[in-house]
C-alpha cells in the first residue's frame, strides 16, 4: 500500500473554519501550519515542502507585524484625537 501526502490550495470552507478558530488577520495559523510543512519536509527529505513551511511561517510572521503596526497607529489616532479604547 502506497501513503502519500498532499498540501494543496485550501478551499473556501477550511479558510472559513481557519478564520472561525484562529481569527482572519492572526498569523499564528500560518507559523504553525508552516512549522508542521517544515517538519515534515524534513523528515520525508521533501525539499519542497520544507520551503513551503519556511514560507508559511514567514506569511504568519508578517500578518502578525501587520497587525501590530494597526494597533500601534490606532493607539497613536486615538491619543491625537483624545478617543479611549472601550475596555
Amino acid at each position: 500500500m502506497r501513503t502519500s501526502v498532499t498540501c494543496g490550495t485550501v478551499g473556501a470552507g477550511d479558510r472559513r473554519r481557519k478564520a472561525a478558530v484562529m481569527g482572519d488577520d492572526n498569523g499564528t495559523f500560518d507559523k504553525l501550519k508552516g512549522k508542521a510543512k517544515e517538519a515534515v519536509g524534513k523528515a520525508t527529505g521533501n525539499d519542497r515542502m520544507t520551503g513551503e513551511g519556511k514560507t508559511d511561517q514567514a506569511k504568519g510572521k508578517a500578518k502578525d507585524m501587520v497587525e501590530s503596526a494597526k494597533d500601534t497607529l490606532a493607539g497613536a489616532k486615538d491619543s491625537l484625537t483624545g478617543d479611549k479604547k472601550p475596555e
